[in-house]
């Protein structure tokens, strides 16, 4: 799935993992596994979106405070020397996406804990579409507490069968 990247007004007010209730006594046990994950990349974008926007008091609600970013460049690590909410914004304004890209999870019978240990991989381009940046959202009981990846130029063409190139 490949969607642009909308700020502002039309960032998520809720978390879209919010009803999963996991830093309550009543958490969701048990979530079928398709719906789980496209709620956390729901919040995967509505982060890299608040972040995008500064809308600081979402970051708050969704990043841990020791949350770390970093995008690797070939053995380099880059990323904010902050932590949490104050270096979402610093990562994700970096990196300047304008475009997203995730796989959707297979359907089947399967289930898992939505308020454990999950992560999802999102790929940001930028507005020449010849960089991207493939990142993984880790989170812990509903919050995010990091995002690490690698950046890559990627070439992208049309594909004609029987004309040789």
């Amino acid at each position: 799935m490949s969607i642009s990247l909308v700020m502002g007004a039309t960032a998520l007010a809720a978390s879209p993992v919010a009803a999963y209730n996991c830093a309550g006594e009543a958490a969701v046990a048990y979530e079928g596994i398709v719906e789980a994950y496209n709620a956390y990349y729901r919040q995967s974008l509505a982060i890299v979106t608040a972040a995008l926007g500064e809308d600081h008091s979402t970051l708050e609600l969704m990043v841990a405070s020791d949350a770390e970013f970093t995008v690797f460049h070939g053995d380099v690590g880059i990323g904010p020397r902050a932590s949490g909410p104050v270096a979402a914004t610093e990562f994700f304004e970096s990196l300047a996406p304008v475009e997203f890209e995730y796989r959707e999870a297979s359907p089947g019978p399967l289930a898992l804990n939505p308020c454990g240990h999950i992560e999802t991989e999102l790929v940001l381009r930028d507005d020449t579409n010849a960089e991207v940046s493939v990142l993984t959202f880790k989170y812990d009981r509903g919050i995010l507490s990091s995002v690490t990846g690698y950046a890559a130029t990627v070439t992208r063409g049309s594909l004609h069968v029987g004309v040789v190139q």
